[in-house]
């Protein structure tokens, strides 16, 4: 008898498992307001951004670099002006990459498809 409880609790499990994974693999993905899909230019800036490895400096979402800062809301804290200055003609800590304005562009699509994609706190 015991066994069979085991068995029937370890069938329950695999049966959730299959639905919960189901589940993510289908609706989950599923493109929504609230998951907006990547446009070509924000491909582009995401190509940018890891050529230029901007990881190593910068932070989305928490991960990456610490030497400047997380821009994953960027684009809706400071704008998309302040964001091309600094991509365009760099700062002390950021080199001059000498980037072209389509490309600073490419780069601020993408930003503003990652703020889009954050969570927002309200402080």
């Amino acid at each position: 008898m015991r066994s069979n409880n085991k068995f029937l609790t370890l069938l329950a499990l695999l049966v959730m498992f299959l639905v919960y994974t189901a589940s993510v693999y289908t609706k989950g993905t599923e493109q929504s307001e609230n998951n907006p899909m990547l446009d070509f230019a924000a491909v582009q800036g995401k190509v940018l951004w890891q050529k230029y490895n901007c990881t190593s400096c910068h932070q989305l979402y928490g991960l990456g670099g610490f030497i400047g800062p997380d821009l994953t809301t960027t684009t809706s804290r400071k704008g998309d002006a302040y964001a091309r200055a600094i991509i365009l003609s760099g700062t002390k800590r950021m080199p001059h990459y000498g980037m072209t304005e389509q490309e600073a562009d490419a780069i601020i699509k993408f930003l503003s498809y990652v703020d889009s994609t954050a969570v927002h706190y309200k402080y």
